[in-house]
């Protein structure tokens, strides 16, 4: 098994596996045996599954989040956010936008759900929930150009699960995601046929769980 750097390069990545797939190609018994492993076609992607699983990853879809996420977390912070002011900046709306006023009006109540990603004091995305009762729901998540999404969902997520619990909340309900922003969000674990299950918390999985609290402090 290889370990990743705490910095990995993810060009760097993708060069090894071009390499990997050239070197199988022209015959190297090394690169052939390591392609092998994962499957019998001499491709660019069977070459990246083949570094993916050499580095303990089930997927180069996982491992190149994972490169993301540890790219974005040394220099973004998640934290609520500040103001009512502030809220109307993040969702960019006038006060007579609907989903301002919806968490207008859980201000401050839920502003422990109202998270924002700040990376070099400009916020790089945000996730924007209120509460009724026992169930969170998203009503808000987008990111800046540029920025790492599916690592600063993860973390976002993290925060949110960890906040929701510190409330007493129990569900999470998937309907106020944005249907953009949809597939990003159920690669993290909130899926189902039905697009608006509630989810409870806490998500399956070891790794989720240690990820939510670490969130928590």
């Amino acid at each position: 098994m290889r370990e990743l750097p705490l910095r990995p390069d993810l060009d760097q990545l993708r060069r090894q596996a071009r390499d990997l797939r050239r070197a199988a190609a022209a015959g190297d018994e090394d690169a052939v045996r390591r392609l092998r492993a994962v499957s019998t076609a001499t491709t660019l992607s069977a070459a990246q599954l083949a570094l993916a699983r050499e580095h303990g990853f089930p997927s180069w879809a996982r491992l190149k989040a994972e490169v993301e996420r540890r790219l974005a977390g040394g220099d973004v912070a998640i934290r609520p956010v500040a103001s009512l002011d502030e809220l109307a900046a993040v969702l960019g709306a006038p006060g007579e936008d609907r989903r301002f006023r919806e968490l207008a009006g859980r201000f401050p109540e839920d502003r422990p759900l109202m998270l924002v990603a700040e990376r070099n004091g400009r916020v790089a995305g945000h996730l924007l929930a209120c509460r009724r009762g026992d169930l969170v729901t998203p009503r808000a998540i987008a990111f800046a150009p540029g920025a790492p999404e599916e690592a600063l969902l993860t973390r976002l997520l993290d925060a949110l699960e960890a906040a929701a619990r510190r409330l007493g909340a129990e569900e999470i309900f998937e309907g106020g995601v944005d249907p953009a922003v949809r597939p990003l969000y159920e690669r993290l674990g909130y899926r189902g046929r039905n697009p608006m299950r509630k989810l409870l918390l806490p998500l399956p999985g070891r790794a989720r769980e240690a990820a939510l609290r670490r969130a928590g402090g």
